[in-house]
């Protein structure tokens, strides 16, 4: 490949490998390759521009001692760092447009971009990092089911890793808007759109009036909001449906890391309702779930 890297230990260029025996190169790949953004390995100092290149470069150099080379590297360091070898090395002679990444690395470069746009669009030409359509069309492709759905939980945990510990406490929200009844056929997923819906097999034949949200929000530290769960319903929404899937949610945040601190609603009547189910009294405004002691806000909004 012609990449050269400068040796610590020769304090000479040299291109890596050269004229060493089989044996030495396999034990560069069992030993030696513990390749990080920065820093030193075996001698060797990687420069992050260099860190993909230079593992290309090793994998090429054992292509003619091992079936299998790429994944004995990627075997050999964190999966996470693996998987952006993986892709620079099958990415390494395609033009931009002809570029493909699974999505595992996709994962990881949207975990980059959620912590910081600006630091993933540094670091995008020196990790091959897809572009920033591409990591749309990836989450646009994600089934957005009614319901607190897998891949909206999945979406904020990979938003939350970056997270300071301020930032992980959080209020959970929810409020209703009305909506025009009109039926549709969404022939992807082969569902009619238009009937009530909970997300989780629980469909009935009526018409929709409302669309129920669920939002969550920091309350610490740089404000974000992340909506989570959306539900249609026929009118409003009782009670003891609401106590079911807000308690998920609640869960389902505890689970991930984030501390939810309490639940903000109005003070329609169902929402009185779940108040009660809960055991809501002016001197007891909290609930708990598993333990974890939440509070309760009932707002009053003016016309």
């Amino acid at each position: 490949m012609g990449h050269r890297i400068r040796c610590a230990s020769e304090g000479s260029d040299d291109s890596v490998g050269g004229g060493r025996e089989p044996s030495l190169e396999l034990e560069l790949i069992s030993v030696s390759l513990q390749v990080r953004l920065q820093g030193t390995t075996w001698g060797v100092r990687v420069e992050l521009n260099d860190a993909p290149r230079y593992a290309c470069y090793i994998v090429f150099r054992l292509c003619i001692f091992v079936s299998d080379p790429l994944e004995i590297v990627c075997s050999k360091v964190p999966p996470k760092l693996g998987a952006c070898i993986r892709s620079s090395f099958i990415n390494s002679n395609r033009r931009n447009h002809g570029r493909r990444y699974d999505n595992i690395f996709k994962t990881i470069a949207l975990g980059v971009f959620f912590l910081s746009p600006v630091a993933y669009r540094h670091l995008k030409h020196q990790l091959d990092f897809p572009s920033e359509s591409t990591l749309e069309n990836f989450v646009t492709d994600w089934p957005r089911f009614p319901g607190c759905t897998q891949s909206s939980i999945k979406s904020l945990e990979i938003r939350s890793r970056g997270f300071s510990f301020e930032q992980k406490f959080v209020s959970v929200s929810c409020d209703k808007m009305s909506l025009k009844c009109h039926l549709q056929y969404d022939r992807k997923f082969e569902r009619i759109i238009g009937i009530e819906d909970y997300g989780d097999e629980n469909r009935t034949s009526r018409l929709v009036t409302t669309a129920m949200t669920i939002m969550v929000q920091g309350i610490g530290g740089e404000p974000w909001s992340h909506p989570l769960a959306y539900f249609f319903v026929k009118g409003a929404c009782k009670g003891d449906v609401l106590k079911k899937y807000i308690l998920e949610v609640i869960t389902q945040l505890q689970n991930i890391g984030l501390i939810p601190c309490h639940f903000v609603c109005d003070q329609g009547t169902n929402f009185q309702n779940f108040a009660n189910l809960l055991g809501i009294l002016a001197s007891r405004p909290f609930f708990n779930v598993n333990g974890k002691k939440k509070y309760f806000f009932s707002l009053k909004i003016a016309a």
